[in-house]
């Protein structure tokens, strides 16, 4: 079968110096169609542009949960949402859409109940209480023959959401699954980065205890504790994820208003629903309103951080429950393994004065070398690998099934290096070569008859995250004649 495999190798080390589509995946609960088994998928997929489109077809409210929505069981169980609770996916991606970012939304459909009969018969709609399950059967999965975002020649997306549903659960590290899910589907795509939300309420560092693998004289296992950040409680190492914190309270943009599937209190006026001014989200909804405002004016693969472009601006005065001091922002940002937490970073969005709360962070969950930094621990550089990624995807697929001449190598060349001019004028990559692969011991594939072997070579531009200064004094020095 035809095959484009697109991989990224990180070669920079330690201490050394798109296409541009900014398409967010959102998962979230549609009141406008309801599952029925057997007879309709769990969820579907859409692309939209605009709140109108989005409203449209998703509906103009979000569903409530009309029961705790748990995750586990018995005394291990977590409620991720209350019970009367909005769903956070819609509010997410209808404000997402009002800030200028395309989305596609998994809409997961809704549960639809009907009681009683005739003038007493009475129809919930609700947030499926196997919300969880379908996120890492149906939406996160890595299994190519079922439909779903894991296709990149249908759904193009940059930024992966859990939707507001949070993927790390406890402090302890015991229900990650949604995590570990998302991990391996943004690494099986190759092409965008998975934001890791934690849930609401949690310290982002926690001492907890441990095993050591030793036992007392009576063989009871001897533990410690440790102090962890959430970044390594999620167990997730890799270049292709990122955590925010902390949660906080946002001003909307945007009005849902009473439709069939949500019930209208009698004393309502105006058809608006409760708590429509603002919307409590995971950081990672920060970090994209930062993104939709700077794409407005800067190149996408610059970092979402500092002051220049990381300010998050609708964070409603003493909207943030946790507030992260600016030394905790820096300790979150380890420079190698055995600095604090191993090596594991969270991006913070702490208050500088004077300009507010701002991203102090640019990292990936790839855990820090004891060599430094490398272009897999930056966030804006896996942001912008991925564009180079879906250049060379769909530029590819334009040259599928042409003749192997060197017209065609010039036509591939031409479809990718328009990007990477532009990220060289942009400051997003020093210098790169485009190289046709002919030798076995480079690429396995090298020589095999119908196929194309390039190596794309890029030199990327860090961002500074370290200032060593030293302040010199010394005596003035006079000259007698």
């Amino acid at each position: 079968m035809p095959i484009i495999n697109i991989t990224d190798i990180d070669n920079t080390t330690g201490g050394a110096i798109a296409t541009g589509s900014d398409v967010v995946f959102v998962p979230g609960v549609t009141g406008l169609e309801s599952y029925e088994e057997g007879k309709t998928p769990k969820v579907k997929f859409y692309k939209f542009s605009s709140v109108s489109e989005f409203t449209a077809k998703i509906g103009t409210a979000p569903v409530k949960a009309t029961a705790d929505i748990k995750v586990g069981t018995g005394s291990d169980a977590v409620t991720v949402i209350k019970k009367d609770a909005f769903d956070p996916g819609y509010q997410m991606a209808k404000e997402l859409l009002a800030a200028g970012l395309e989305v596609v939304y998994g809409a997961i459909l809704c549960t639809k109940t009907t009681t009683g009969s005739g003038a007493s018969e009475k129809t919930t709609y609700s947030i499926p209480t196997d919300l969880y399950t379908t996120l890492t059967t149906d939406v996160f999965h890595t299994d190519i023959s079922k439909e779903g975002i894991l296709d990149k020649g249908s759904y193009d997306i940059k930024y992966v959401t859990s939707g507001g549903y949070p993927a790390v659960l406890d402090a302890a590290g015991k229900s990650v699954t949604l995590a570990n899910s998302i991990k391996a589907f943004v690494e099986t795509r190759g092409d965008c980065v998975g934001l890791i939300d934690y849930k609401d309420g949690l310290n982002v560092v926690n001492d907890i205890e441990v095993d050591t693998g030793k036992t007392d004289g009576e063989g009871n296992p001897i533990k410690e504790k440790v102090t962890k950040n959430l970044a390594q409680v999620s167990g997730v190492d890799s270049s292709y994820c990122a955590m925010f914190a902390p949660w906080a309270t946002y001003s909307r943009a945007t009005v849902d208003t009473y439709t069939a599937y949500t019930e209208k209190p009698s004393d309502d006026k105006d058809n608006s629903i409760d708590a429509t001014e603002t919307y409590k989200a995971p950081a990672s909804f920060g970090y994209l309103l930062a993104l939709a405002k700077s794409i407005q004016t800067n190149p996408n693969w610059l970092a979402i951080a500092g002051v220049s472009r990381g300010r998050v601006t609708r964070i409603v005065e003493g909207g943030i429950d946790k507030p992260i001091t600016n030394t905790l922002a820096n300790k979150l940002q380890p420079n190698k393994t055995s600095d604090a937490y191993g090596g594991m970073s969270i991006n913070a969005i702490t208050n500088i004065n004077p300009y507010g709360d701002t991203i102090w962070g640019n990292r990936t969950l790839a855990m820090v070398g004891e060599k430094g930094v490398v272009a897999g621990n930056s966030l804006h550089l896996r942001n912008l690998v991925s564009d180079i990624k879906k250049v060379c995807y769909t530029t590819a697929r334009d040259c599928m099934f042409e003749q192997d001449t060197d017209t065609l190598w010039v036509n591939f060349k031409a479809g990718v290096s328009g990007l990477l001019d532009r990220m060289k004028a942009g400051n997003g990559i020093s210098a790169y070569r485009l190289v046709r692969v002919t030798d076995v011991a480079e690429n396995e594939h090298a020589g095999e008859n119908g196929t194309m072997c390039v190596k794309v070579i890029i030199y990327p531009t860090f961002a500074v995250e370290n200032f060593y200064i030293t302040v010199v004094l010394r005596n003035d020095e006079v000259t007698v004649e």
